[in-house]
């Protein structure tokens, strides 16, 4: 798991049991962090007396917020799900009615599993229910919590509780259920004082090799964060990126192209976030392919569609995934396939002109609007005689001629007074028409020599500064296939 060092970013959790003494404090310590609020405790009648209104005031300064609820298993969900379902509904509801219909918080839900009641001592088993089935009552819990609201919850527990054979005595394969909900970590460094040095990290807990946060310390300090508690006491946590809590945003720049015999290529650009672990893509709401995490900002993959008919329109939308499995949704994108083509036939669609370039030497010719040319001729002679069968003259071809190139832009006198220059002094120099073909690392060119002929500069009411220049070709041009 991630280092006491790297975890360097301290926030906190807090309920009613803290009262707010210094609200202008409070706001300047979790600026830019966030703050985790209890929703209910382990009596569930009613809600944490402080949530829905800590939460709108933090709300009205920018500062993230997310609530955990207090859960109470008793039951075999194997027997009877009532128990988790009502529990699981409560805090959806308490969610939504804190953050807006459909809003469950600024950073993940947690569900916060560990000791409570009035026996002694407080463990699973005294509840009715082992480790097993603790773990299966979690899991349901985090299953219809999903469906419900298609939002990821974290799981806040401490290995003690979770693990001691006098606690949950939760075995590896108990663990193992639970390893893709997010782990808020509580372990204390009053237990855990190895944890304390710079270098050391809590080990690794069952399934899971790193935490969305750890609870590193029930401090004696709620008076620096402008708090007032009876033992001077708040939770204080750690993590080293606050992505880590928050849902993983969506992907943006979405595009979809028909690139070949029945695929498509989809590209986008990933969040930036210091968890993202890849992407995926769906078409007409159907999952079709998983993105592994690339280099650079844009992702890029090729997609299969050869189940779809042509002529289909295709409803295109990516997921962003976080290490913890959470996912933010992209717009979506329309895209209607178009017959089957090879993908040598591709090549034959036509090209808009966007993109096409002139280059002189290897330098590209800046603020161009229109190229006009190559225009290739061929003078002839005439072999008519009194015996020319058919009627017609008959001609043989002579010299060619590769006529001229026109080009016009807007002017800028550090990108076209070369041209200028060449005019003046009748030198000839090498260009490049270079043409943006599909599918290709270089496009179509014609290569060349010419000399400039002509040039002039314009300039009309409400329109920019224009040019235009004549290149006549000298000797034969080259037209180059794509590459």
């Amino acid at each position: 798991m991630q280092t006491r060092g790297s975890a360097n970013l301290l926030f906190i959790d807090f309920s009613s049991y803290q009262t707010i003494v210094d609200q202008n404090l409070l706001i300047s310590k979790l600026s830019g962090k966030g703050a985790i609020l209890r929703a209910y405790g382990s009596d569930h009648t009613t809600r944490d007396s402080t949530f829905l209104d800590r939460v709108a005031m933090f709300k009205s300064v920018g500062i993230p917020t997310g609530g955990y609820y207090f859960a109470t298993p008793t039951t075999d969900p194997a027997i009877d799900t009532s128990e988790i379902d009502a529990q699981c509904d409560q805090f959806i509801a308490v969610l939504e009615l804190a953050y807006g219909t459909g809003n469950y918080g600024d950073i993940i839900p947690m569900l916060d599993v560990e000791s409570w009641g009035s026996t002694t001592p407080q463990h699973p088993m005294d509840y009715g229910i082992t480790g097993t089935k603790l773990a299966d009552w979690v899991v349901h819990f985090k299953d219809r919590f999903f469906t419900k609201t298609k939002r990821r919850l974290g799981f806040y527990s401490n290995r003690y509780f979770l693990t001691d054979a006098t606690q949950g005595a939760m075995s590896s394969a108990d663990l193992d259920k639970l390893k893709l909900m997010p782990l808020w970590l509580a372990e204390y460094d009053s237990y855990y004082p190895n944890n304390t040095i710079d270098t050391n990290a809590p080990a690794n807990l069952g399934g899971w090799t790193t935490y969305v946060a750890w609870q590193s310390s029930g401090t004696d300090s709620a008076s620096d964060w402008g708090l007032s508690q009876g033992s001077n006491q708040v939770d204080l946590n750690r993590t080293d990126s606050m992505d880590r809590l928050f849902p993983c945003p969506p992907p943006y720049n979405i595009s979809a192209t028909q690139t070949a015999d029945n695929t498509i290529t989809v590209t986008f650009d990933k969040p930036n976030i210091t968890d993202y672990n890849g992407g995926d893509v769906y078409i007409n709401g159907a999952w079709k392919v998983f993105i592994p995490k690339q280099t650079g900002s844009t992702q890029t993959v090729n997609v299969d569609v050869t189940a779809y008919a042509d002529y289909s329109d295709l409803e295109i939308q990516v997921t962003a995934e976080d290490l913890t499995g959470d996912l933010g949704w992209s717009e979506k994108v329309y895209l209607n396939l178009k017959p089957t083509l090879a993908e040598s036939e591709l090549n034959n669609v036509p090209i808009a002109a966007q993109g096409t370039v002139l280059k002189k030497g290897t330098t590209a010719i800046a603020e161009l609007s229109s190229i006009d040319g190559v225009s290739v001729s061929a003078d002839t002679v005439e072999t008519t005689t009194l015996d020319t069968v058919g009627g017609y003259r008959t001609f043989i071809g002579s010299l060619k001629d590769a006529g001229e190139v026109s080009i016009s832009g807007h002017f800028v006198y550090s990108a076209h007074n070369s041209l200028m220059a060449d005019f003046e002094s009748g030198v000839s120099n090498s260009y490049t028409i270079e043409f943006p073909d599909k599918l290709t690392t270089t496009g179509t060119k014609w290569t060349f020599t010419a000399i400039v002929t002509a040039f002039s500069t314009g300039a009309s009411l409400e329109d920019l500064i224009g040019f235009d220049a004549t290149l006549k070709v000298s000797g034969k041009p080259t037209l180059s296939a794509p590459v």
